[in-house]
């Protein structure tokens, strides 16, 4: 579609075609304007057509427009009268509030004085091809212009009736949504990747490891060309786009994209529907006949989701296994980890993940009931797969996904020693994906551990033991604070002896005796207060930002803790002993 670079907004008098109505760019995807191509005036695209009047050339000055009609013009004029009569209709369309005009096919383009003019005026101008009669035309698209809802229902109406019957495969689904609305239909999943249909794989990547894309209203519109690639993660595969829709040369796609989330706000699947630049009415088309078949894919997907959890399990059997057999892996241990894909040879460096105040589910995000601060959390199987899968479209492969006791572990495996900067970068990626895990959970602590590099199978019981440390270390020392806290093993130095003395009984009874007025309360807020307090040099405004509240109320729970232990804070070695006091606690829990 060839466009002129200038904009206009619409006159007023021709309103933007809202929902129900047919705007210009509806016409431009009906088979009657197939190859047609705007001329100028693109900034009229979204201006509401009322009606569709044809116009002979000698018509032209005296004939009546009715306002928010579309204009053909019917005798192919003679070259040397081309730009004049153009010139001509332009303005009677703008006089009379007329969105566009139609002219046939003539040769060459139109020169820049016509161009600026409709684009100023905002008028569109296009040039349709020779292939239909002016007469068939005209009735096509008024006969649009007059039933598009009931043309739309119609469209729509072998999917309820299939709907209402038994259920459909996911090929099914997809052949359904084709026959339905004409554009290329595809069910993705963020664990399996495209398992319905066909796209182009940047576009999968797109939507499955985009951490920006805001999934809260759907349906989304997406425009994707092929030979681009947004969101910077490699080529395309533009010969999966398929051919462009009606009347709009290229191969650019228009996609509505209906997420479909489990847990939360965390898509596990979407449904996406593609057409070359349709209208506005094809994209209300489009949204509705996925609302349509939402229900077959919900149901994959549960089933998905039962066979998610159950290889969940079977991954923790045999890291345990793993880790227990170290230097000695036995073959059947090797066969069974070969067949879940995972990398026993080569260099390993682990992640553990410890999550507080998630609650039991992740579900319950938006409005369900939320842990207090510093409480231990789990998040589902599919959470951590998802953003496996995100980490994966934006380079870092990391291997299996495991769930232990206290959070979840994983590693990524080098074929060498990785460099430091591989490892900032990985650091770097992981915590972004759980920095927007916390943002969609509100009062979310997630305390992130990395080990060292370890070699073979022996080496992963060595840099998970290691990230779990790291993790501990994270969890204990960022005050009670929600958000993200990142260790590395190599990075913690005396952290690691003082962690292995927190640990011990002695200590954690002494822990016991010092924290035990506060402790035995049912007002965790003192505990979070006291260890945010500490951590940040005794500031009360720091730690009033940190928490949420007001420095005043930082200042009275101070008071009251001063008041319960018997001590003050003002006396460095009466701090350092609660500081240490209340990692010990944290190790505890």
């Amino acid at each position: 579609m060839t466009t002129s670079d200038r904009d206009r907004k619409p006159q007023a008098r021709v309103p933007t075609a809202t929902s129900g109505a047919v705007s210009v760019a509806d016409l431009l995807d009906r088979a009657a304007l197939a190859g047609a191509t705007v001329l100028a005036g693109s900034a009229g695209l979204s201006r509401a057509v009322t009606a569709v009047s044809l116009l002979h050339p000698e018509a032209l000055g005296s004939a009546a427009l009715a306002p928010g009609a579309i204009i053909l013009l019917t005798t192919p004029p003679a070259a040397a009268r081309w730009e004049h009569l153009v010139d001509l209709l332009v303005r009677r369309a703008h006089a009379h509030g007329c969105p566009a005009v139609v002219v046939p096919a003539i040769l060459g383009g139109l020169s820049a004085a016509p161009i600026r003019l409709a684009d100023r005026l905002g008028v569109t101008v296009i040039c349709r091809t020779a292939d239909l009669a002016d007469l068939d035309v005209a009735v096509a698209l008024r006969a649009y212009v007059r039933d598009a809802e009931a043309e739309a229902f119609a469209a729509l109406l072998p999917l309820a009736r299939v709907s209402s019957a038994s259920a459909r495969s996911l090929d099914q689904v997809v052949a359904a949504l084709t026959a339905a609305t004409g554009g290329a239909a595809a069910v993705l999943s963020a664990r399996r990747g495209v398992v319905a249909g066909r796209i182009p794989d940047d576009l999968a990547r797109r939507v499955v490891g985009s951490g920006t894309i805001d999934w809260s209203d759907p349906p989304l519109v997406l425009t994707h060309s092929p030979g681009t690639d947004p969101a910077g993660l490699g080529a395309s595969a533009a010969a999966q786009d398929g051919p462009p829709g009606p009347g709009v040369p290229g191969v650019r796609r228009t996609w509505v994209v209906l997420p479909l989330a489990t847990q939360g706000d965390h898509p596990q699947a979407w449904m996406l529907l593609g057409r070359g630049d349709p209208g506005p009415r094809w994209v209300e088309l489009a949204g509705r006949a996925l609302g349509m078949v939402r229900g077959d894919v919900m149901a994959w997907l549960a089933v998905e989701q039962v066979e998610t959890e159950r290889e969940a399990g079977r991954r923790a059997w045999l890291f345990n296994e793993i880790v227990e057999q170290r230097d000695a892996v036995s073959a059947d241990v090797q066969r069974q980890a070969q067949q879940l894909g995972w990398t026993l040879t080569g260099w390993h460096t682990a992640v553990y993940l410890h999550v507080e105040g998630a609650g039991e589910a992740v579900r319950e995000a938006r409005s369900g009931p939320q842990r207090a601060v510093g409480e231990p959390g789990r998040i589902g199987t599919a959470v951590v797969e998802a953003i496996i899968a995100r980490l994966a479209a934006r380079g870092l492969v990391a291997g299996p996904a495991v769930q232990r006791i206290d959070g979840w572990v994983a590693w990524f495996t080098t074929p060498g020693p990785p460099s430091p900067a591989t490892l900032r970068v990985a650091v770097r990626l992981v915590r972004e994906e759980l920095v927007a895990l916390t943002g969609r959970l509100p009062g979310t602590r997630v305390a992130l551990g990395v080990g060292s590099a370890r070699r073979d199978a022996s080496g992963i019981a060595h840099t998970v033991a290691e990230a779990r440390e790291a993790a501990l270390i994270a969890a204990g020392g960022s005050g009670g604070v929600t958000g993200v806290t990142v260790r590395v093993v190599a990075d913690l130095g005396a952290s690691r002896l003082l962690l292995g003395w927190y640990g011990s009984g002695a200590f954690a009874d002494l822990s016991r005796q010092v924290l035990g007025p506060l402790a035995d309360l049912d007002e965790p807020e003192l505990l979070d207060t006291l260890e945010a307090y500490l951590e940040r040099a005794c500031s009360a405004a720091h730690t009033a930002r940190a928490l949420g509240v007001h420095r005043n109320t930082v200042g009275q729970r101070i008071a009251r803790v001063e008041k319960l232990l018997g001590v003050s804070l003002s006396q460095p070695d009466t701090r350092l002993a609660l500081q240490l006091a209340l990692r010990a606690h944290r190790r505890r829990d």
